[in-house]
């Protein structure tokens, strides 16, 4: 039975994925949204809420590395290490949501609806 829509999309997706364990695969994440009724339009959005994910982490890896060379270059050193530290975890998130974008697009691609 799909389950009520909210005024807010990440809400919604929320209730789709009822019941996971993170962190979580992407198998795991579209096997979940779809074992509770997930219409297609959620696992679309997912889709399309991992590729601006992806394109905000790589706002920040540059927000960052420009920082960092700044500080670096006016010999605020305690600043070019922060930014360094920051710079290492937008990096390693950018990494997580390059891992699942192709694989999701894989998985929502192949169910019968897209086909």
């Amino acid at each position: 039975m799909p389950k009520p829509k909210s005024n807010r999309p990440s809400i919604d997706v929320q209730n789709y994925l009822h019941g996971i364990a993170y962190p979580a695969d992407k198998k795991t994440l579209v096997s979940t949204a779809r074992d509770n009724d997930a219409p297609e339009e959620v696992l679309d959005r997912t889709v399309h809420d991992l590729m601006k994910g992806t394109g905000i982490e790589h706002f920040k890896i540059a927000m960052y590395q420009a920082l960092e060379a700044l500080a670096q270059t006016v010999g605020d050193e305690e600043t070019a290490r922060l930014a360094s530290e920051h710079l290492r975890r937008e990096q390693s998130a950018a990494e997580h949501l390059h891992l699942l974008l192709a694989p999701v697009v894989a998985q929502a691609a192949a169910t019968p609806e897209a086909r």
